[in-house]
């Protein structure tokens, strides 16, 4: 006989029965971690603020009031960054009508490519 399989002459094991209030403890404890879990699983929204930076839609107010809030959160997040660059950058984007109807970030920096490559063409 194999190490760990029954002879058949072992009592089946019981299972306990649980009370009412036991029932209710545990079942509240894995709510409890399902919404842990939860929370923190969606707690990060940094990234959609940083994302606000380049929404086309909004480069015409961008352009008037400058993202300010937007561009600290993703100076925070990259430090890797030039902010003052970044921001000139950015500035410039947001006062080209041709980059105003662009739709979505493929779509952006189709355009951008495009823009980069005719000034280098010049």
């Amino acid at each position: 006989m194999v190490a760990g399989q029954s002879s058949g002459s072992e009592p089946p094991r019981k299972r306990l029965a649980l009370g009412e209030e036991d029932l209710s403890r545990i079942a509240a404890d894995v709510c409890d971690t399902i919404m842990g879990h939860t929370k923190e699983r969606f707690a990060f929204t940094d990234h959609l603020i940083r994302a606000t930076l380049l929404q086309a839609n909004r480069f015409g107010e961008y352009h008037t009031s400058f993202p300010e809030v937007a561009l600290s959160s993703t100076l925070k997040a990259y430090p890797m960054l030039n902010g003052s660059k970044l921001r000139t950058e950015l500035s410039l984007i947001y006062g080209k009508e041709e980059f105003k109807n662009c739709c979505g970030a493929v779509d952006l920096f189709q355009r951008l490519s495009h823009y980069l490559n005719h000034i280098t063409l010049a």
